[in-house]
């Protein structure tokens, strides 16, 4: 299996590679429960998008449950500050606390931190979503996603473009955990 397949296998929302090293974006997301929606607006309905982030982007269809795949873009969009930034402990708010993914992302974060490298542009284009299993405070995402333009800056600026990732296929499970949705665990689908 490639870096980049193995990264997207952490999440489909891991990061890409540079050097023959995974960085890769996770989606998070924060609309209240279902079974307890609320009008706070940190967690908006995604059915009635209220943000650029959460909302469908121009010249893209929708392509799965509003709700959900704002929820990907959300924690998404958190995940790409982080590595921008070079904060691992900000993927906090992306990963549920003390998982693998978490403990995954942060490595690879810091593998490029530890090098001098500052990872842009770490967004994931969400070619597919579909729930599998919904319960209170837990869903399973069938999601189809890919990484593409994703920049290595080192200190004086030098920029690497990493490799371009080919749509993979995940297993995304996401958890409410501390009144928002956090990614638990992420595996590759075979197609």
């Amino acid at each position: 299996m490639s870096v980049a397949a193995a990264a997207v296998a952490l999440l489909s929302v891991v990061v890409g590679a540079a050097d023959h090293q995974g960085a890769r974006a996770a989606p998070t997301g924060a609309p209240a429960d279902e079974q307890t929606r609320s009008p706070d607006t940190t967690y908006p309905d995604t059915a009635t998008p209220t943000s650029p982030s959460t909302a469908t982007p121009p010249g893209r269809s929708r392509v799965g449950p509003p709700r959900w795949v704002a929820v990907l873009r959300h924690l998404d969009a958190i995940r790409s500050q982080a590595w921008r930034q070079g904060d691992a402990d900000s993927l906090n708010q992306v990963f549920v606390p003390e998982s693998d993914v978490l403990a995954q992302d942060r490595r690879r974060l810091r593998a490029y931190t530890g090098r001098d490298l500052t990872v842009s542009n770490v967004h994931l284009d969400f070619l597919r979503v579909a729930v599998l299993e919904r319960r209170r405070g837990c869903v399973r995402l069938d999601v189809v996603d890919r990484l593409d333009g994703a920049i290595a800056v080192d200190r004086d600026g030098w920029r690497r473009p990493l490799p371009h990732d080919r749509a993979t296929h995940h297993l995304v499970e996401l958890q409410r955990t501390q009144h928002r949705w956090r990614i638990s665990a992420v595996s590759v689908l075979e197609r």
